[in-house]
């Protein structure tokens, strides 16, 4: 979440809502995306993504994505996709896989990066706190450590 990073128990939300009859846990991984974390395998039902952020990194494409590993609400979204006729164009679909060739090595990058700026702020005398989830001062840097990565 924003601004405090803080972490949802995939695993354990995906428990509490499957212990009750239609309800979906619905999970947006935009941010870490699949290369960082994979909520499908974690228990999630449906896992958006904002492809126009990370997983393109050009900005030159408006495009979202709702995956599943459910055939029933593979089905039905396929439906309301078809219904509503919320397709991507073939440039852009070619843009989005341009895009995905470099997604793992972005990523890494995008990860060190943050984690060598989370640890100098970490120790400047004019910086109360950092809430980096890569950090073991984070607290649930635990957590992130078991779904993520």
């Amino acid at each position: 979440t924003n601004p405090l990073l803080r972490i949802a128990d995939i695993q354990a939300v995906s428990k509490v809502a499957h212990s009750k009859p239609n309800i979906l846990l619905v999970v947006d991984n935009t941010f870490l995306t699949c290369y960082n974390q994979k909520p499908l395998l974690l228990g999630a039902d449906i896992v958006m993504y904002s492809l126009t952020k990370y997983m393109n990194g050009h900005s030159d494409v408006i495009m979202g994505a709702a995956l599943t590993n459910d055939d029933e609400i593979e089905e039905k979204l396929r439906f309301l996709q078809n219904a509503m006729g919320i397709i991507p164009s073939p440039f852009e679909c070619s843009q989005l896989n341009r895009s995905l060739k470099t997604l793992a090595v972005r990523m890494r990058e995008h990860m060190k990066n943050g984690l060598i700026v989370g640890q100098f702020l970490e120790k400047h005398p004019l910086v109360e706190k950092v809430m980096h989830p890569g950090l073991p001062s984070h607290p649930q840097h635990d957590l992130v450590k078991k779904q993520c990565y």
